[in-house]
């Protein structure tokens, strides 16, 4: 049965906007700064917050298209859920400033938590998600320590032949990353090779996870302590995905969107498809960035008919189209042979034209039209 998202949401921020009570001292704050004040409220929030599992994994209801995370995320939580055997993992939005500034009222600066979240019965753990070249792992793992709990990498170009060589020399370098008391690194070689779990040593046993980690029965002392992580149910379908992966390649929002509303009742926004010019035309293609940034300009949605050449899971953008919205190109082409009023009816929507939305719209400027003008009055 079908929910409605926003009355599920208006109910958590009647719930939560009470508990933040100087709003205004946060205004232009960071999303970090108000974080770590306010860590259990936010975590409470979340583990409470509208979500649903898109590919096999969680993720928050309600996200917009620039909040998505990136396909390689996607990846490493599921690879992430099968080496600690722990299902409650959910994927967080790349920006995560809106959600926390329309819950609590606040005005909070661009900005976002962790990749990941893992809720669990003692307490959460926030984990940030790498992929990349064994040189910069000292790198990434330094920033991400100050804001999560775990450090997930992937690391894409090791060599390892020799284990016990290999593993005292990570120990060794380890050793001058910082990390806290707490946190965890997990190391895993993209080509299969090997998983590693790194942390610093104290006086007191740190595996926070029920996981198949293999470990010494040496008593714990100081200084940083590496063991292989053994993971039958790892498996290596997501390695395989990760290295196929375009690293710069966000979730697909029509697909995310689609999924999530088969399960909640959502309001549909409103997305106009572009039908000007043919694309094989670089001054066409030029019009259709010009009409895409003059409707943003004043708060409006468009798809841009590139964004429906390609996969599948592009032309699911047609799928999100509320209206074709006709413009004239100054080239004298067509997107395609037929005309846009067809188009629109075979997608099931209705054909706009552009100056319904952006009155007196034109391809020429001021000084265009004036010297058109005056040439007509001489």
């Amino acid at each position: 049965m079908k929910t409605d998202l926003k009355e599920l949401q208006e109910k958590l921020k009647q719930k939560y906007n009470v508990i933040i009570q100087n709003k205004s001292a946060w205004n232009g704050k960071t999303v970090n700064d108000f974080f770590v004040e306010n860590r259990k409220i936010i975590s409470a929030l979340l583990k409470e917050y509208p979500k649903f599992k898109y590919k096999d994994v969680q993720m928050l209801a309600g996200l917009t298209e620039g909040e998505m995370p990136f396909e390689k995320e996607l990846i490493q939580t599921k690879l992430l859920i099968s080496i600690l055997n722990e299902d409650n993992a959910v994927l967080l939005p790349r920006y995560v400033h809106r959600i926390l500034n329309d819950t609590f009222d606040v005005r909070l600066n661009d900005g976002s938590l962790a990749d990941c979240v893992i809720f669990l019965p003692s307490k959460e753990q926030y984990i940030e998600f790498k992929l990349c070249h064994d040189e910069y792992l000292g790198k990434h793992i330094n920033k991400a320590t100050k804001t999560a709990d775990m450090i997930f990498i992937v690391v894409d170009d090791w060599e390892i032949r020799d284990r016990i060589h290999f593993k005292y020399n990570l120990s060794k370098r380890s050793s001058r990353w910082n990390l806290t008391d707490t946190s965890n690194v997990i190391l895993c070689d993209i080509n299969g090779n090997g998983m590693w779990k790194i942390r610093k040593e104290t006086s007191k046993d740190l595996l926070l996870f029920n996981s198949p980690m293999a470990t010494s029965d040496r008593v714990p002392g100081l200084g940083h302590r590496t063991d292989e992580i053994t993971s039958p149910t790892a498996s290596l379908l997501y390695l395989n995905e990760m290295q196929a992966v375009n690293k710069d390649l966000t979730i697909s929002y029509p697909a995310y969107f689609l999924t999530e509303s088969e399960i909640y009742f959502i309001e549909k926004e409103k997305y106009y498809f572009l039908y000007g010019g043919k694309l094989d035309n670089a001054e066409s293609r030029d019009e259709y960035k010009i009409v895409s940034d003059r409707m943003k300009y004043h708060g409006l949605k468009s798809i841009h008919p590139k964004a429906i050449i390609g996969s599948k899971e592009d032309k699911l953008w047609l799928e999100m189209a509320t209206s074709v919205v006709e413009f004239e190109s100054k080239t004298k082409t067509k997107l395609c042979s037929i005309g846009a009023a067809e188009f629109a009816k075979n997608i099931g929507v209705e054909r706009i034209n552009i100056e319904q939305i952006l009155p007196g719209f034109s391809f020429e400027n001021k000084n265009e039209k004036e010297n058109k003008r005056q040439g007509k009055q001489q």
